[in-house]
């Protein structure tokens, strides 16, 4: 039986103000590793998305109203990617 891919496309909230996460986004963005994905910087997130981003030291994966960090968040963003299809 194959797992059904959820049909909510994910945001990826990320340090907009960080150089080095901004090339990250671009370079993700320019190669269409994900599909149905949304990139938007911390700045302009929500406060709650904010205050957790900053107490785990990561950004922050949301699909709809669940949010996930670090591995959880990693795991995610596989779900979405075509290469990654299968997991």
């Amino acid at each position: 039986m194959a797992k059904e891919k959820s049909s909510r496309s994910l945001i990826v909230y990320y340090d907009d103000r960080c150089g080095l996460c901004s090339r990250w986004i671009r370079s993700l963005q320019k190669y269409g590793a994900l599909e149905k994905v949304t990139y938007q910087g911390l700045s302009d997130a929500p406060k709650n998305i904010q205050k957790l981003s900053q107490s785990e030291n990561a950004w922050v994966i949301s699909r709809g109203k669940k949010y996930f960090v670090g591995y959880a968040g990693f795991v995610e963003c596989l779900k979405q990617s075509r290469i990654f299809s299968w997991y």
